[in-house]
C-alpha cells in the first residue's frame, strides 16, 4: 500500500484489522482515539473523566457533553486482544491472540481467530 515497514511498525499499536464490521468501543478507547473520533479534544477529556468516575460511558453521556455521531460508536466489544507471557527457566515466550465473540440468536460462540508469537 506504499507504507514503509518503519511506518507500519509505528502505527502497529493503533491499528487492527477485524474480521467483520465493528464499532469502536468508547469504554475502552484511548483518550487520543476518543479525541480523534469525537473531533473535539475538550469533549473527549470530559468523556474520559466521566468514564473514570462512572466506570463506563453510555449514549446519554455523549448527548450530555454535546458529542455527535453516537450511532458510529459502540459501548461493548466483540473482539479482544489477549497477551500471554510465560517463562520457564531463562526462556520467555509471548503469545498474542485475537479472541472474537459471535452472537447468533441466543447462542454465543467464542473463538480464537488469530494467534502469533512475539518477542518476549
Amino acid at each position: 500500500a506504499g507504507i514503509s515497514p518503519e511506518a507500519l511498525a509505528r502505527l502497529g499499536p493503533f491499528v487492527t484489522v477485524l474480521p467483520d464490521a465493528a464499532r469502536v468501543n468508547l469504554n475502552t478507547a484511548s483518550p487520543q482515539l476518543l479525541a480523534i473520533l469525537i473531533g473535539d479534544p475538550g469533549v473527549a477529556q470530559d468523556l474520559v473523566a466521566r468514564r473514570a468516575r462512572q466506570g463506563f460511558l453510555t449514549a446519554e453521556d455523549l448527548g450530555t457533553v454535546g458529542a455527535v455521531g453516537a450511532n458510529a460508536f459502540g459501548f461493548t466489544s466483540n473482539h479482544f486482544r489477549v497477551t500471554t507471557t510465560v517463562q520457564v527457566g531463562g526462556t520467555r515466550q509471548r503469545l498474542v491472540s485475537r479472541v472474537s465473540r459471535v452472537r447468533r440468536d441466543s447462542v454465543v460462540d467464542v473463538f480464537v481467530d488469530r494467534r502469533r508469537r512475539e518477542p518476549a
